[in-house]
């Protein structure tokens, strides 16, 4: 990424001294993508779509202010920064349909789709996801299309849709096999995964879960975070206690050190970190993880996260309470 950068400010200092407004701005909007897609710092990629967008606008360049103003979106919501997410996605997806920028158009559509799925609308959110989809078609974008399949089938997979959900991401395998995949992405291995490991298929999650953190390069730290996440979720199920343990713990601390700014990721790892300690049997530490995820959940506005996490909390209140009332009994 660093290779990338550098060449990108050279570029951006050359466009500056030719006063070439429309090649500033793109090379912007490229570094924020770049800085992005590779999961670098979010408040880099947001400040680069910020200048491009208002290079956009001041040139009155409608395309290219949609395009910004739908990544810059995804990059506020991918911060855990939702209320200030949602109106610049609506925002997005109105300029894009008034300056035909199909691509935009669907770009927003996918992350309203995520925004509703936090707050808990699921009508919203699979409308959106399906809207998407269409557009995708429409333009002959196979990758495009498979890359919504699969947010649908995680988004399914949350409600418990565990047919619809290995539905939906198969789709998006045969999508991409049918356009030159010869290997299963990092990102669809981890879903196949989740969705085995949602089916009771410990034989298959653990083949996906492993192959996922595989196929990541050593230097993908932050993908290989919430990879390893999903692999000791699987592990936790298979018994493999201390393993699972292990990788939680690497995970989470990676995530949460103070110049991570992907609070989302950090949520719903120590969701599921949550959910394995019960697995476990290790009661207090599951409120303890559970907690933390509560109010990372309060924080970022996900409404959907924080009812299911005060349920999981609910429950081993009530497991616990049975068991005292139990042991009273005994002694009496």
């Amino acid at each position: 990424m660093q290779t990338a950068e550098s060449a990108l400010h050279k570029a951006l200092e050359l466009f500056k001294r030719l006063a070439d407004r429309q090649g500033e701005a793109e090379v912007y909007e490229l570094l924020g993508i770049i800085t992005h897609s590779l999961r670098g710092r979010l408040s880099k990629a947001q400040t680069a779509y910020r200048k491009a967008l208002e290079l956009y606008e001041a040139m009155g360049e409608g395309k290219g202010a949609a395009r910004t103003t739908a990544f810059l979106g995804r990059a506020l919501l991918d911060a855990g920064e939702l209320a200030q997410a949602k109106p610049l996605l609506l925002n997005a997806l109105g300029l894009a349909r008034t300056h035909h920028e199909r691509i935009s158009e669907a770009r927003s559509l996918i992350a309203l789709a995520i925004i509703e799925h936090l707050a808990g609308d699921p009508a919203a959110c699979v409308s959106n996801f399906t809207g998407s989809i269409a557009i995708w078609r429409q333009l002959g974008d196979a990758v495009g299309e498979a890359y919504t399949h699969r947010h649908l089938g995680m988004h399914l997979l949350r409600r418990g849709k565990v047919e619809e959900a290995e539905r939906e991401i198969q789709t998006a395998r045969q999508l991409l096999r049918e356009n030159g995949a010869v290997e299963d992405s990092p990102f669809l291995l981890r879903s196949l995964a989740e969705v085995y490991l949602a089916k009771g298929d410990l034989v298959r999650a653990s083949d996906y879960g492993e192959r996922g953190v595989a196929a990541l390069g050593g230097d993908d730290e932050m993908p290989l975070a919430t990879h390893r996440v999903t692999l000791a979720r699987v592990r936790a199920a298979q018994g493999r206690t201390e393993e699972a343990d292990a990788l939680f713990a690497e995970s989470v601390e990676f995530l949460g050190k103070q110049d991570q700014e992907y609070r989302f990721d950090l949520a719903v790892s120590l969701l599921k970190y949550g959910e394995a300690l019960q697995l476990m049997e290790q009661p207090q530490r599951a409120q303890e993880i559970l907690q933390r995820a509560r109010s990372l959940f309060a924080q970022i506005g996900a409404s959907n996260f924080v009812r299911e996490t005060d349920a999981r909390l609910q429950s081993i209140e009530s497991i616990e309470s049975i068991g005292s009332t139990d042991t009273e009994h005994f002694l009496q």
